[in-house]
């Protein structure tokens, strides 16, 4: 009878736990009409139906036609728009590939190998003192000063797309999220930090107007204390933070801080790593930028397809970019980034939906020798009691 009962409780534990653990990954529900957030969610709807009506990967008039919009956009907030250009060539973007393959990424590759005809329909240029075809770049950055400070946040995301799909969730919902985010702050009188939003061209070409927009402004490596990209690797689920630069502890505080429905797990960082992926954030931490990358990962099989449409979105997933657009934008602007200047990495996970556990890797590894130290002094009284003996352990 106790045999039965203790393995129906554990059988209780699993189905609860296992139903916790999907339960906090879902996305948030659609804002209702009486929400805050309604007619933000609604204008980044509109914003994201008229950017992906077609494909538009860089070069293309279709990203022209993005980019007109984009700059439409902010135009109408009363903003003025930085527009950076860069022109590389075919020999840039070879040696570029060459070198993803090499030593000088960390085998970090930051675009896998094109599929067939993908250079075709690009709207190639020629550079200035160079004979050979080549591509320009176009990355669109927006500065919200504030007064009394030359310290902020920037915030990413990419506006090309691959040469197959319209690049509804990679990497529009995050760029249209990132509109109403610079709306909101640039009614605000009373910033407290700068607030930068930087929209790059050649994400999905090596990540290129990343590397661009890096190597163009080394003023602002003093400047920055926070770089947060938004991505996506498929178009349903909760928007997950699943990397982080080294010493880390104070940057998952922060985003403790900030979000109402923070989705992360330390784990995550150490796995991706590990894998040959990058994104623009790659480029970033290469300089010694501190960095947060956000991205869905369910519906993978959407992903680089013609069906990463507006339609096949999960509406609550693109609220949930919006949310945390919002709401980092909103803390960052108004409270100062704490960076203690220690050297400390984190151990963090999501403990039921809206509530981040965040430990510095020496708690965790106290608690690990205290897990540990227990369950021997369990096993050893165990042992004394003839509930358990040494050839059941063996």
């Amino acid at each position: 009878m106790v045999k039965k009962s203790s393995i129906l409780l554990m059988l209780i534990v699993f189905v609860v736990g296992i139903w916790t653990g999907f339960a906090q990954t879902r996305p948030p529900s659609p804002p209702s009409q009486s929400s805050a957030d309604y007619l933000a969610y609604q204008r980044m709807l509109a914003h994201l139906q008229a950017m992906t009506v077609a494909p538009h990967p860089s070069g293309s008039k279709e990203l022209d036609q993005v980019r007109t919009y984009l700059l439409a956009q902010i135009r109408d907030m009363g903003l003025e728009a930085n527009v950076d250009q860069e022109i590389y060539t075919s020999a840039d973007m070879k040696a570029e590939r060459l070198a993803q393959d090499g030593p000088a990424m960390g085998n970090r590759s930051i675009r896998k190998t094109p599929p067939s005809g993908a250079l075709e329909g690009i709207n190639h240029k020629k550079a200035p003192s160079e004979e050979k075809d080549g591509l320009v770049l176009n990355n669109i950055w927006v500065k919200l000063d504030a007064p009394g400070t030359d310290r902020g946040l920037l915030m990413l995301a990419h506006y090309d797309s691959e040469v197959n799909t319209p690049g509804t969730a990679d990497d529009m919902v995050s760029v249209s999220a990132m509109l109403e985010a610079l709306r909101e702050q640039s009614r605000r009188p009373d910033l407290k930090n700068d607030l930068y939003f930087l929209f790059t061209d050649g994400e999905e070409e090596s990540a290129l107007g990343a590397k661009a927009f890096v190597k163009s402004h080394p003023e602002l490596q003093s400047k920055i204390d926070l770089v947060l990209n938004f991505d996506a690797r498929g178009n349903r689920g909760g928007l997950l933070m699943f990397e982080t630069s080294t010493s880390n502890y104070d940057l998952l505080r922060h985003f403790q801080s900030a979000s109402s429905r923070p989705l992360a797990f330390s784990f995550t960082t150490g796995l991706y790593r590990k894998m040959p992926n990058g994104t623009d954030l790659t480029r970033f931490l290469e300089a010694g930028y501190p960095g947060l990358n956000f991205a869905v990962a369910e519906g993978v099989e959407h992903y680089h397809q013609p069906s990463d449409s507006f339609e096949n979105l999960h509406r609550g997933t693109a609220y949930n970019f919006l949310q945390t657009a919002l709401e980092m934008a909103d803390y960052s602007g108004q409270a100062q980034f704490q960076d203690s200047g220690s050297n400390r990495d984190s151990v963090f996970f999501t403990l039921l939906t809206g509530n981040l556990v965040v430990m510095s890797d020496i708690a965790a590894y106290i608690l690990s020798v205290c897990a540990a130290l227990a369950s021997l002094a369990w096993l050893i009284i165990q042992i004394r009691r003839g509930k358990v003996t040494l050839r059941q352990i063996a």
